[in-house]
């Protein structure tokens, strides 16, 4: 596999992430947000409040040199040194195990960089795809937050992941 590479957020991604975050079956399939398509312009102000925001990181995702999606930690609570995890990969390199490899990636970040104890993230339930990755990486089941969620016209469950340092540690 080629290398996957990690890096700052630039005004220079704004075009990648209209495409990704105007997507519809991306933003469905990815995260439990609700679909808003926005124009480009809109994204330069996203990008300014995501890289000033001192209880998140954000890097691009580089495949083979261009841009394959993000990797976001974001409610950093240092006190209670917990953090959520989430990443977005480009529907037309799905498969290439890029998505696990930086979960891994913000994995180490969390825990070495950051001294969480606990990382965790949601998904829906039809997200199959994630909920495979998390079982590879380490992260338990913590619950199902039964028909939490409204969109294209039915309930979805809600399932909340998370690892502590320590099991991080023991399946390193």
């Amino acid at each position: 596999m080629s290398a996957i590479r990690f890096r700052g957020l630039s005004m220079d991604d704004v075009p990648f992430i209209a495409v990704w975050y105007n997507n519809r079956h991306l933003v469905e399939q990815m995260s439990l947000d609700y679909f808003k398509p926005m124009p480009e312009a809109l994204y330069e102000e996203t990008i300014t409040q995501w890289v000033t925001d001192d209880r998140r990181v954000v890097w691009m995702i580089e495949y083979e040199g261009g841009p394959a999606g993000l990797l976001m930690i974001k409610h950093i609570d240092h006190r209670n040194q917990s953090c959520s995890l989430g990443c977005l990969v480009a529907p037309d390199i799905w498969g290439y195990g890029i998505g696990p490899k930086a979960l891994q990636y913000g994995l180490a970040f969390g825990f070495d960089e950051l001294n969480m104890n606990r990382v965790h993230f949601e998904t829906s339930a039809e997200n199959t795809r994630i909920q495979r990755i998390a079982d590879r990486l380490g992260f338990l089941l913590e619950g199902v937050r039964r028909q939490a969620f409204f969109r294209n016209g039915k309930f979805l469950d809600i399932l909340e992941y998370a690892i502590l340092r320590a099991e991080y540690r023991l399946g390193r």
